[in-house]
């Protein structure tokens, strides 16, 4: 296992495409604070930092946002993780592997270890340097007590775990077509789709209490979904 990390993560270092993947997300992350300025240099001028326009561009709501699989950064790593998987099949490297004796069990582990080493951290970076951007900006809005503290680092783990999610189901599934268009195909449409279904729904509040209870259980195992509501929790007790 250990020598089957060694060989990907030297693959991680060594491909072009990997580091175009971080100078894209950076650009990226040069957009959204400028755009993050823009909005707040428009809304003081303007005089509407007090509005309902305003929560586009809280901090706390963008660091939410970004970290979500199908914006910026996140659908940069998502294609970049695939053709780096897919890759391990059409140069042959995964045919070499198994000639060597390693187990697919453990290099399917090397692959998604990998996958997660390269894709976490950059989405993390690009979320928080464009949360840091967005306090000097706008502030925090509400006070920052022990109970707002412990609710931003109770949503941090819950985004860092739903980007493991995604980022293992985008791994199993260039394992298992092997090829770049079927596998970019095939995870655009199940991550973008979750995504849509997801974000309708939060945008129409009132269609969840119209709903029976199982569709309402239904909807909490779309990941997308469930971190929307589940971010809003307090540790007041």
């Amino acid at each position: 296992m250990n020598r089957l990390l060694k060989l990907d993560f030297y693959r991680l270092k060594k491909d072009v495409t990997t580091l175009i993947g971080v100078l894209v997300c950076f650009g990226l992350l040069l957009l959204t604070i400028g755009i993050q300025g823009f909005g707040y240099f428009m809304l003081k001028s303007t005089g509407l930092e007090d509005s309902g326009l305003a929560i586009m561009f809280l901090p706390r709501s963008t660091y939410i946002q970004n970290f979500q699989i199908a914006n910026n950064s996140g659908l940069v790593v998502l294609i970049i993780t695939l053709i780096f998987t897919v890759r391990d099949f059409s140069q042959n490297t995964m045919r070499l592997k198994i000639i060597n004796g390693f187990k697919k069990r453990d290099i399917y582990l090397s692959s998604l270890i990998t996958t997660l080493v390269y894709g976490v951290p950059i989405i993390f970076a690009f979320s928080f340097i464009s949360f840091v951007a967005g306090l000097l900006f706008f502030g925090y809005v509400v006070p920052f007590d022990t109970n707002e503290f412990l609710k931003l680092l109770a949503t941090s783990a819950l985004l860092i775990l739903y980007l493991i999610l995604f980022l293992s189901i985008i791994n199993a599934i260039s394992m298992r077509f092997q090829k770049v268009g079927p596998a970019i195909g095939i995870t655009i449409a199940v991550v973008l789709g979750e995504n849509l279904v997801s974000t309708l729904i939060s945008l129409i509040p009132t269609l969840g209490q119209n709903l029976p209870e199982w569709p309402l259980k239904f909807l909490n195992l779309l990941p997308t979904y469930a971190l929307t509501t589940l971010v809003g929790f307090s540790f007041d007790g």
